[in-house]
């Protein structure tokens, strides 16, 4: 899930302070690629998928080819022997540049996801679809209808095979508010025909600013998400400065289109800026915020983030604080569950090392330190920017940092793609 970058500097000012953690539980560390920036493809910002055959999907933010030599981005795969093939290499126009989320993908094997853009070299922000023999197709090209841009979450698929998404940006809906115009965001749909509709658009500040984070479908096809921003419009304590925006919301738009609140973050002991949620299939969700929750672990008074419960009647719940040595305050994490009702996640930083760390919050709250991810500078990468699991119990993920030595920028690697093995 892509955060806002303006918690980096946060990220780096708390590592310093960090305390020594628990150890971590004994897993194995398996790099399964390296990423070489070029035409292989760097900074691997949207996680990884997986088939049924244990074949591995992914994206690169860069590397590639053209988009002033930095690349535009790549499709890749990792077949199960651990054969790395970039499927499509993004060429900065009209297809598109800067895939930072993940991909979904179908039955038939073919991938979708969405490009960002990149405004300096007039490259695109659109939906795309990949086939399995490395085809692509552009599904939707948001610059050319001007209803909305900077896509940057993964889309989810329903059973009829039409797509789901957001974007930050809503260019026909403002908000507009002491005066000022801003962009607050959209839901959309695309049907399997290729039909653009518009779910939803944010216009107040009150509802939400900036969805952010993949969407969550349940049963009834009714959808779930959340705003980074928006909400609260008192004097919140929602840190780093974000008062006057807001602390951020959970929102439930029904299968009938209608738009309710499930939660209105005010920055304290509920948590502030969330992340994303997701569900248990029961009609329960879960996520993460990135600051609130205990205000004294950090110097700043802002709080360390918390990991939280709607449950299917309304009711919100926090079900973990994150502390100095493991913050929420970082600038990716992701949430996931197992079958058991056990919660994992990764955090880019914090730690051991401070290169982020792997943890569990098993269904009676207790919280495991599962394993460490080294310092930028290693060879096997750091900072996590996503991770699943393997029915097998195997965790895969990827790196956004670390890696071969002088890539990337300002040579701290362009990323890396891992396995762990309990």
């Amino acid at each position: 899930m892509r955060k806002p970058q303006m918690l980096v500097a946060a990220v780096l000012s708390l590592a310093l302070t960090m305390a020594t953690p628990p150890a971590s539980a004994q897993f194995t560390f398996n790099l399964l690629h390296t990423f070489t920036g070029g035409t292989d493809g760097n900074y691997p910002e949207g996680g990884v998928i997986q088939d049924a055959d244990g074949n591995l999907y992914g994206t690169t933010a860069f590397g590639g080819v053209n988009c002033e030599n930095q690349g535009c981005g790549t499709v890749f795969k990792i077949d199960k022997n651990g054969q790395y093939t970039v499927l499509y290499r993004f060429l900065g126009g009209s297809d598109g540049a800067a895939p930072r989320a993940g991909l979904a993908r179908d039955a038939g094997g073919n991938l979708y996801g969405t490009t960002q853009g990149q405004g300096g070299v007039g490259a695109a922000s659109t939906v795309f679809k990949v086939d399995k023999n490395g085809n692509e197709t552009v599904l939707f090209n948001f610059n050319q209808a001007g209803v909305g841009g900077s896509a940057n979450s993964t889309p989810i698929l329903d059973a009829a095979g039409n797509l789901y998404g957001t974007t930050p940006a809503a260019f026909i809906d403002h908000c507009h508010f002491k005066g000022k115009i801003y962009e607050c965001g959209l839901v959309f749909r695309l049907s399997k025909s290729g039909a653009f509709t518009l779910v939803h658009t944010f216009k107040s500040k009150t509802t939400g600013i900036n969805p952010n984070g993949n969407l969550v479908m349940d049963a009834s096809g009714n959808l779930y998400g959340s705003t980074v921003f928006g909400g609260y419009g008192g004097s919140a304590a929602c840190g780093l400065g974000y008062n006057f925006f807001g602390c951020g919301t959970v929102f439930k738009i029904g299968k009938d289109g209608k738009f309710s609140l499930l939660h209105v973050f005010h920055g304290k002991a509920d948590g502030s800026f969330p992340v994303g949620v997701v569900g248990d299939g029961a009609g329960n969700l879960y996520g993460i915020t990135d600051s609130g929750g205990d205000l004294k672990c950090s110097p700043e008074l802002r709080g360390c983030g918390n990991i939280f419960k709607i449950d299917n009647t309304g009711k919100f719940s926090v079900l973990y604080e994150f502390h100095p040595q493991f913050p929420g305050l970082i600038m990716y994490n992701n949430l996931f569950r197992d079958s058991q009702g056990n919660l994992y996640g990764t955090n880019e930083g914090g730690g051991a090392h401070a290169g982020g760390y792997l943890f569990k919050l098993d269904a009676k709250g207790n919280f495991t330190d599962l394993y460490d991810f080294p310092i930028t500078s290693s060879s096997d990468g750091a900072s996590p920017f996503g991770a699943i699991r393997a029915p097998t119990g195997d965790f895969y993920g990827t790196l956004g940092m670390g890696g071969a030595a002088g890539c990337g920028f300002l040579g701290n690697g362009c990323g890396t793609v891992f396995k762990l093995t309990p």
